[in-house]
């Protein structure tokens, strides 16, 4: 069993035979030896197999992170795997190179840890047909590929869970390398009352049907709040409703994810920000009314093209920065507000961007506000290219303004630009050598030190507006 210095898992008792098979009754995890390249059947009867099993379910998982066990796990119709820890009961397993099969009604692996802080628990190299759930915290799950493709039930992909109310279950998970695909519901899914996860460097994709609407990555708390998470280089396509949603979600980092061909109507969006009441803090965060509180969400340097819907909605949020992202070619508005006419988003701030050719239907405005255009913080050095003269508009009563009209009403959008960033191609939105958009944001202002690229940023007088930094006169990024 792999783990940290001074911590495994049980051991198997030594001159054990091998068998094939768990069957409920008859054959029990204690005795069990797999070779490499072993495919174990699990079988009985009951709801699941925690139940027709007992305590063999822990036990088996334990096998199974045997490094010499490296076969194909498969799970009856309808039954489960769950492996219940309690109280202060350090995991410290690895999973690796398994093909685990099964089809549930809910979640086909289950990990339950009751009240711990540190189950360290690591899935890796594994294909998994089915749906994984886990419930503790600094767990893992790297290089592995979900594919929900023919399963009856395939609501989300991967699951982890925090710890509801209070406590700290819940913190510090990570997803990563992963493929995930073809699941209703969810690709990824940060809920319970989360922290310090991080999803990074995964491809998520076809998630959703035409009965629901699909999410790539989730991080909500699940009627409660969430804090501290990363969510970067990911890249999701094909989601019935959003790429990455965040709700009730504080100091969170988006960054460097490429999202396109999300959403299936004009209401949904790439990237949503929501938040809203819950009576909960957590990490210094949370307050009897969530709505309007600093939330310091971060939306940086993402490219978000050719979705269906918007590319960022922000709903009831404030304190959302929105900085040096490329925002092209999306069915609905690059970014639109809703502060529920409360001012709940007056300290939101959109700074270094590209907004190009956003919002083919009926507006044509490259932002949108639900209630006031004066709902926001700063809006400054972004590059503006509409379909039509509109930059903003407001809802209700319905206004719009091009970029001069609003720099008169707000004051804002001083330094912003209106002409066309010079991409290299329609299908590749790295800049031009004589782009207007290199050298518009003044150093400092987006704050990163690299692009979505890994190039320098600063390669000028200044910083390029959008995801892609490049040098005016200079090479250009290929």
């Amino acid at each position: 069993v792999q783990g940290a210095t001074g911590a495994t898992g049980p051991a198997g008792p030594s001159g054990s035979s091998a068998f094939s098979a768990i069957t409920a009754g008859t054959n029990t995890t204690s005795a069990m030896v797999l070779g490499s390249g072993s495919s174990l059947t699990v079988s009985g009867s009951g709801t699941n197999n925690a139940t027709s099993l007992g305590g063999d379910a822990s036990a088996l998982i334990a096998r199974l992170a045997s490094p010499t066990f490296t076969g194909t796990v498969t799970l009856p119709s309808g039954q489960a795997l769950i492996a219940n820890v309690t109280d202060g009961l350090d995991f410290y397993w690895t999973i690796q190179g398994l093909i685990i099969k099964g089809d549930t009604a809910e979640r086909s692996i289950n990990f339950w840890a009751q009240d711990t802080d540190h189950e360290h628990l690591t899935f890796s190299n594994c294909t998994i047909l089915g749906q994984l759930w886990v419930w503790g915290s600094n767990c893992t799950v790297d290089s592995c590929t979900f594919i929900g493709t023919g399963l009856t039930n395939r609501n989300n992909a991967l699951e982890f869970t925090g710890t509801g109310e209070s406590g700290t279950r819940g913190t510090g998970n990570t997803v990563s390398n992963c493929i995930i695909h073809d699941y209703a519901v969810r690709g990824i899914w940060f809920q319970g009352r989360p922290s310090g996860g991080t999803a990074s460097e995964n491809i998520v994709y076809d998630i959703g049907t035409e009965a629901s609407d699909g999410l790539g990555i989730d991080m909500d708390g699940a009627n409660r709040i969430t804090w501290g998470n990363l969510c970067s280089r990911n890249t999701i396509h094909d989601c019935g409703e959003a790429a990455i949603n965040l709700e009730n979600a504080f100091d969170t980092l988006v960054e460097k994810n490429r999202l396109y061909a999300n959403g299936d109507s004009f209401g949904d969006y790439a990237i949503q920000v929501l938040a809203y009441d819950t009576g909960q803090t957590g990490g210094g965060y949370g307050a009897a009314a969530q709505r309007g509180e600093d939330s310091d969400v971060t939306i940086l340097q993402n490219l978000i093209y050719s979705n269906t819907g918007r590319g960022i909605q922000v709903n009831y949020a404030d304190g959302v920065e929105i900085l040096g992202n490329t925002i092209v070619a999306n069915g609905g508005n690059a970014i639109k507000f809703d502060d529920g006419g409360s001012g709940w988003t007056a300290n939101c701030n959109i700074l270094g961007n590209i907004l190009s050719m956003n919002d083919d239907y009926d507006d044509w405005a490259e932002i949108a506000f639900a209630d006031s255009i004066d709902s926001i913080g700063l809006d400054d050095y972004n590059i503006f290219n509409p379909r039509s003269q509109c930059y903003a508009m407001v809802v209700a009563p319905f206004t719009d303004y091009t970029l001069s009209e609003y720099q008169s009403a707000v004051g804002k959008g001083i330094d912003s630009v209106e002409a066309d960033p010079l991409f290299l191609s329609a299908s590749n939105y790295r800049l031009q050598s004589t782009s207007p958009a290199i050298d518009l944001v003044p150093m400092g202002v987006i704050g990163a030190a690299v692009d979505l690229d890994g190039i320098p940023r600063g390669r000028g007088t200044a910083d390029d507006a959008g995801c892609y930094e490049t040098l005016k006169g200079g090479p250009r990024n290929i």
